[in-house]
């Protein structure tokens, strides 16, 4: 491993507490600070997307096709998604009575997720098949931030305050700081 890529206990805190810091000022307002239930889901929805980058890293490096491991993964994700579903959703046995009323726009979508969901997971696993360290990719995979920042003021009518982008911001900053802060602290400390 490449000594720019080993983590130091310094940069793990400063960039966790970036983070927070940018989530904690996404959730200001005039009133002051209001913590929403969907931002606590967006934090389980990182965290479970870092074990997922980590665990895809891993099955990677395995001599096995591409293909291959992305399969595994979407049949023990549905093993799970399954049961929870059933538990969390009790109307969900209504609910897929009701899928062959749906109209084929939304078909169309629902292609379209599935194709975007597995897209994602093929490119994540052919790019980490090509690199020694998971931090190489991490501000690569963090434009996914940006990218749906981007869509949702362009697609939706929605209005972002400037403390949503101030913290958005700070949460893109931190991931860079983690992956380019320890390269550049190595290059000032030997005064290259």
């Amino acid at each position: 491993m490449p000594l720019h890529f080993k983590p130091s206990l310094f940069m793990l805190l400063s960039t966790f507490t970036l983070m927070a810091l940018g989530v904690v000022i996404q959730n200001m307002t005039t009133q002051g600070i209001i913590w929403r239930w969907d931002l606590l889901l967006g934090l389980a929805a990182g965290f479970f997307n870092g074990c997922s980058q980590v665990a895809l890293f891993r099955a990677s490096k395995v001599d096995l096709p591409v293909m291959v491991i992305n399969g595994w993964s979407f049949a023990f994700a549905a093993m799970i998604v399954m049961p929870m579903l059933t538990i969390t959703q009790p109307n969900y046995t209504a609910s897929l009575i009701h899928m062959n009323e749906l109209s084929w726009g939304v078909v169309t979508l629902l292609i379209m997720l599935g194709f975007s969901t597995a897209s994602t997971q093929f490119y994540r696993s052919k790019a980490y098949c090509l690199v020694a360290s998971n931090s190489e990719l991490a501000p690569l995979i963090y434009t996914n931030l940006i990218f749906a920042f981007l869509f949702q003021i362009l697609f939706y009518d929605t209005n972002m305050t400037w403390l949503q982008v101030v913290g958005t911001g700070l949460i893109i900053l931190a991931s860079l700081l983690n992956t380019f802060g320890p390269r550049y602290l190595d290059y000032w400390k030997l005064g290259v």
